[in-house]
C-alpha cells in the first residue's frame, strides 16, 4: 500500500481529525496557559473530514486545536512514531506520549519530545500522567505493577517502594496544583502532594 502524501496544514484552519486507517486519536486538554484548547495525537491515516483534497497524514502527529466555536487545528510536532496515547499536565507545560514499551516526555507543551531510558522491568506501560514537572508511569504484568516518575532529562525513579499499596496501581490521574492520584486494583487509591515522598489514602 502506498504511503499517502502528507499535506497536513501548517497553519490553523477548520478541520476535524478522523482516523482513517487504524486506531483512534488520543485527546488531552492542556493547561489554560497554553494557546490550545485541546491537543490531539492523531495516528497515520488521519485526515480532515470534509476536506478530501487535503490528503492524509503519513506519520503520527500532534495537533494543537483552538476553540471559539470551530475546531482549528495546526501541527505542533511529530512525536516518536510508536506513540499511541497522549497526556498533558493540568498544572504546567509537561506533556507525554506513550506506547506499550515506552514513554516520550515534553517540557514545552508538546513542541519537542525527548525519550528517557526505557522503563525497567517486565510487562507493558499501562498508564501515564504528567504534573508539576514530573511524568508518572505504571508498568507491569497482571501480578505485579511498578510506579515510576521522571522529569525532563532525568532517568526513571522507581516509586513503588515508598508505599506497598502502589504495587496494585492501575490508573494515574493528575490534579491541578501538583497532586497525583493512583487508583488501585480493588484497594481504593493513594495520593501524593509532594512528588512521591509521602502517600495518603486521600488528597488533602
Amino acid at each position: 500500500m502506498a504511503v499517502p502524501t502528507d499535506r497536513t496544514p501548517a497553519t490553523p484552519e477548520p478541520v476535524v481529525l478522523y482516523p482513517q486507517w487504524f486506531g483512534t486519536a488520543s485527546v488531552a486538554t492542556p493547561p489554560r496557559g497554553d494557546d490550545a484548547a485541546v491537543m490531539v495525537l492523531a495516528p497515520p491515516g488521519s485526515f480532515g473530514a470534509g476536506r478530501p483534497g487535503a490528503g492524509e497524514t503519513s506519520a503520527v502527529q500532534l495537533f494543537a486545536c483552538g476553540g471559539g466555536g470551530t475546531t482549528s487545528c495546526a501541527v505542533r510536532s511529530v512525536p516518536p512514531p510508536s506513540a499511541l496515547n497522549l497526556t498533558t499536565s493540568p498544572s504546567d507545560a509537561m506533556t507525554a506520549v506513550w506506547w506499550a514499551s515506552g514513554v516520550a516526555v515534553s517540557a514545552d507543551d508538546g513542541r519537542t519530545f525527548g525519550v528517557p531510558p526505557a522503563l525497567p522491568g517486565e510487562g507493558t506501560v499501562q498508564s501515564v500522567t504528567a504534573n508539576a514537572g514530573q511524568v508518572w508511569a505504571t508498568k507491569g504484568t497482571v501480578s505485579m505493577v511498578r510506579l515510576f516518575s521522571a522529569g525532563p532529562g532525568r532517568a526513571w525513579t522507581d516509586e513503588t517502594g515508598a508505599d506497598p499499596q502502589l504495587a496494585h496501581a492501575f490508573r494515574l490521574v493528575a490534579i491541578p496544583g501538583g497532586p497525583v492520584l493512583v487508583f488501585l486494583f480493588g484497594r481504593g487509591l493513594r495520593c501524593t502532594t509532594d512528588g512521591g515522598s509521602t502517600w495518603h489514602d486521600r488528597c488533602p
